[in-house]
């Protein structure tokens, strides 16, 4: 079998070395280092290209592949990414949101709020960990497109400086439903337009104008696929994931597995856009925010009816939301 390097979205036929590889990979993310930095990113680097050999090797359901995280190591992609678990902070007792115990069937049998024009583009929180808050303006997002037939960008700054219900700007937040009932209760949330260019840290709220407000939110049964799958059929759902497996910081495209050895103690928040069937697997689409170069364009597929990486353990999404 001939082997693939795989930078971003791109196969290149390998038969390279490690330092023609390294090479093409700085030139493809345009990676600049001084030459101590560069020492331990070149380490790093020959690290997770084995990993994305041998794995690669096994013919799994998702591939491994290069992107602007190759040069880090695992620990240290940890530290970055992902929180500590949320269930441990935050148990089903503390959800405040109305409980989704009646969502109708799913009338769907795929559905995919991408291509229905409900979703904005990929983002990349880079070394911020405010994963809660694009997952949280995403599902807002969405159900404004849904109720007004307009797609808006809504300001993740402004949740990050203002919301401090349970959140932490960059250091890291909880489930959505903080930030949903912080939207409730202060008057709406602004445009990415009106409120942009802030410190992302918790006590710098200045004011703007909100251009959409909601007036509820709701819980999805925790670990009910069905109740899930019937609720993202009808919007663009804020998940939580356990996202403490190497996998995640190398995936390139497929559907992510139980093989994908991710448990359900979830540190990072995600919006889930879709589901459908690829190869007879059932499978989410997610969308996350570190950038296109990841995955599949930003996106990544997780295997649905097994409740992979406790997609279903944290779910919410807003309700009466219109513009202001």
């Amino acid at each position: 079998m001939i082997a693939t390097l795989i930078l971003g979205n791109t196969e290149y036929a390998d038969g390279l070395t490690v330092s023609s590889k390294w090479k093409a990979y700085k030139q493809t993310f345009h990676k600049n280092y001084t030459q101590s930095i560069e020492e331990k990113a070149f380490t790093a680097f020959i690290e997770n290209d084995r990993i994305i050999e041998e794995h690669n090797a096994k013919d799994m359901s998702y591939t491994l592949g290069h992107n602007s995280y190759s040069d880090i190591t695992w620990e240290a992609f940890k530290k970055i990414f992902l929180a500590d678990p949320y269930s441990v902070l935050l148990g089903p007792k503390d959800r405040v949101g109305l409980l989704a115990d009646s969502i109708s069937p799913a009338a769907e049998d795929s559905i995919d709020w991408v291509s229905k024009g409900a979703v904005t583009t990929v983002k990349d929180q880079g070394q911020c960990g405010d994963d809660w808050a694009f997952s949280a303006a995403g599902a807002f997002e969405g159900a404004f497109k849904i109720a007004t037939g307009t797609l808006l960008e809504f300001s993740i700054e402004q949740l990050e400086n203002c919301d401090s219900n349970g959140t932490g700007g960059c250091s890291g937040g909880l489930i959505s439903d903080n930030a949903f009932k912080w939207i409730k209760d202060n008057g709406g949330i602004c445009t990415a337009a009106d409120y942009n260019n802030s410190s992302g840290t918790v006590g710098a709220c200045r004011k703007c104008h909100p251009a959409g407000i909601l007036t509820g939110y709701t819980d999805v049964p925790a670990g009910d696929e069905d109740a899930l799958k019937s609720a993202v059929g009808k919007t663009p759902v804020s998940v939580a994931i356990e996202a403490d497996s190497q996998v995640f910081q190398l995936y390139s495209g497929g559907v992510l597995s139980a093989a994908a050895a991710c448990g359900k103690q979830v540190n990072h928040m995600v919006l889930t856009v879709g589901y459908g069937t690829d190869d007879k697997m059932d499978y989410w689409r997610v969308k996350n925010s570190w950038g296109t170069s990841w995955g599949e364009g930003g996106y990544f597929r997780l295997m649905r009816g097994v409740n992979c990486c406790g997609i279903a353990s944290f779910a919410s999404y807003p309700t009466g939301v219109h513009a202001i």
